[in-house]
């Protein structure tokens, strides 16, 4: 199996969040080879995705992985990200295991989880969603309705919901002809594999601050 990290050397959100220190003087990208690397996974099927080539450098040089840089147009916010991951697994056999690992959901540890799954299950991809908060809103200020649930006389309890999950985007698998062929993360028929714990995927200041405190606890 392959895995690709995407990490730009920039983020519009939350500045230089792959890069900057996260935990114990180390980077979001550097937390994720080091979880890789306790899987059954060589750092040489490890490939980081950058544009910059100065980080590509200093991270081949700590783990030995491969630096796959990353073309300018494909590291814009601009580009597509159908486009940048058939991009991505472009380099790879048609009917290789490809796996995306994103780095900013640096809570989950359970990658070999996934990939045992994978290996177990018939299926064209497996990805991971967690169980979304309850009593979920829809649509805009004004004109907001519940989703998969009432207000008033028919209101449901927690307890009672049909659960709502969404993608996190930290684990995904595919073979690499599925990837160029369907310019996403997963097939229609996906398999979802859904962790026990919730994990904050990293997108803004506030974000980054409480996964440090998260992972600080989870992990020490």
């Amino acid at each position: 199996m392959r895995v690709v990290i995407p990490a730009k050397a920039e983020s519009t959100r939350c500045k230089d969040k792959n890069w900057r220190e996260f935990h114990e003087e180390k980077c979001l990208v550097d937390i994720l080879i080091e979880k890789l690397l306790r899987c059954e996974i060589d750092a040489q099927d490890i490939f980081v995705s950058s544009d910059s080539q100065e980080l590509l450098q200093g991270i081949v040089d700590r783990y030995d992985v491969n630096a796959m840089l990353r073309p300018p147009y494909f590291a814009r916010h601009a580009a597509p990200f159908g486009e940048v991951i058939a991009e991505m697994v472009s380099k790879f056999d048609a009917d290789e295991d490809v796996a995306l690992a994103h780095c900013t959901t640096p809570t989950f540890d359970e990658h070999q989880l996934v990939i045992d799954e994978w290996r177990s299950v018939n299926c064209r991809s497996i990805a991971v969603a967690q169980e979304a908060p309850t009593h979920l809103l829809i649509g805009n200020n004004g004109s907001m309705q519940p989703l998969g649930w009432s207000f008033g006389m028919h209101f449901t309890c927690s307890q009672d919901l049909m659960p709502i999950y969404q993608m996190t985007f930290s684990f995904q698998i595919m073979k690499a002809v599925e990837y160029r062929e369907f310019r996403w993360y997963n097939a229609p028929d996906c398999h979802w594999y859904v962790p026990e714990q919730t994990h904050i995927d990293i997108n803004s200041e506030q974000d980054f601050q409480d996964a440090q405190a998260i992972y600080r606890s989870r992990f020490g």
